[in-house]
């Protein structure tokens, strides 16, 4: 564990990154979740931190323990594979409409929350860098089970929640990475 600790970081910036959902199936559709998540691709991009940045189908993770995972971002040529992990829930919210007349409503208050964990594994020192998270949560928002409307206020308020956590997971990341790169750079100049 010490040798894992002293290891020194081998990322390259700007970096080439692959984005694996690891033991986690987002809660969202697949057109929605590829957009989400180029958003955060873009993002890092952008950022100057990485040159390149896409996601991996988590088919190809399926299965693989740290070593296989480390070789499959070998074979992609990778720097880095973040792997991310998370939970999303769509449940009842503890507030409810109040008063008499709620009551005798088919209609609940629902609220989506969703929280994401990544590392990014450093392919070539096998260390993994600082972890980053993100959270994302609606507000109670009021919905009839029974009424046509309900499944696809239901997927909004998801996909919703799923962003927000994305977005916040992206910020982490950029912090985590730039405090690897700045590590570099002063180990480097030492």
């Amino acid at each position: 564990m010490r040798e894992l600790l002293r290891r020194p970081v081998a990322v390259v910036f700007p970096a080439r990154l692959g984005l694996l959902f690891y033991g986690y199936e987002p809660p969202v559709l697949d057109e929605e979740r590829l957009r989400i998540v180029d958003q955060l691709n873009a993002g890092l991009v952008a950022s100057g931190l990485a040159r390149q940045a896409s996601a991996i189908p988590a088919v190809l993770g399926r299965g693989v323990g740290l070593e296989g995972l480390r070789r499959l971002a070998a074979r992609l040529q990778l720097d880095g594979l973040v792997l991310v992990g998370g939970r999303s829930r769509f449940e009842r919210s503890e507030l409810q409409p109040g008063g008499f007349f709620a009551a005798f409503g088919s209609g609940a208050n629902f609220e989506a929350r969703t929280t994401l964990t990544a590392f990014t594994l450093d392919v070539r020192a096998g260390t993994l860098l600082t972890p980053a998270s993100g959270a994302g949560a609606t507000p109670p928002t009021l919905l009839d089970p029974t009424l046509p409307s309900f499944v696809p206020e239901r997927r909004r308020l998801v996909r919703e929640a799923f962003s927000d956590a994305v977005t916040g997971l992206g910020q982490g990341l950029q912090a985590g990475l730039r405090e690897a790169r700045d590590a570099q750079a002063a180990a480097a100049g030492d």
